[in-house]
């Protein structure tokens, strides 16, 4: 796997895992197995910690933050399946937890484009994929906007200025 994929372990008759638990960070060189972090677990301390956190997860709903820690993973088996989480799918996942994060409602990925001129004018209004890469002049920016309900038009979170980039 590539270093940074996001993976879960695959065991046959149990189902598919409900989405991945660790982050692949190499191969170790040393023996048969590689390094990870584990996604699935509360920051702590101890096992006493970890063991307490989780209590007060389950029981109180506390929250804490995710453990990052780098590990090992040390089964030595060879036999082990994977189910991948692939860029894509990745940059799909972040960009949706983008959208709702910045509370702009229910998701419909239909892309809609608007042209802004350096003045901060709208030069374009609602144009297509198309016209967003022949019509920008020089100084213009090109602002993704997504579709919150069919007739209110938002733009797209990111970085920066507001997900607009230049052509």
């Amino acid at each position: 796997m590539p270093i940074g994929t996001l993976y879960a372990e695959f065991h046959e008759g149990q189902g598919w895992p409900a989405g991945p638990d660790s982050i692949f960070l190499g191969n170790n060189d040393h023996i048969n197995d590689f390094y990870c972090t584990g996604i699935g677990t509360p920051e702590a301390s101890s096992s006493h910690e970890l063991f307490e956190r989780e209590r007060q997860m389950d029981q109180a709903g506390a929250a804490f933050p995710v453990d990052l820690a780098t590990d090992r993973e040390g089964l030595y088996d060879d036999s082990l399946r994977y189910l991948v989480w692939d860029i894509a799918d990745v940059a799909a996942i972040v960009t949706r937890t983008a959208w709702f994060d910045a509370e702009q409602g229910e998701w419909n990925g239909t892309a809609r484009f608007r042209i802004r001129k350096a003045d901060g004018t709208i030069r374009w209004n609602d144009v297509d994929e198309e016209d967003a890469r022949m019509l920008p002049r020089p100084g213009d920016t090109v602002e993704r906007l997504w579709e919150r309900h069919e007739s209110d038009w938002r733009a797209h979170p990111g970085p920066g200025d507001g997900g607009g980039s230049k052509p």
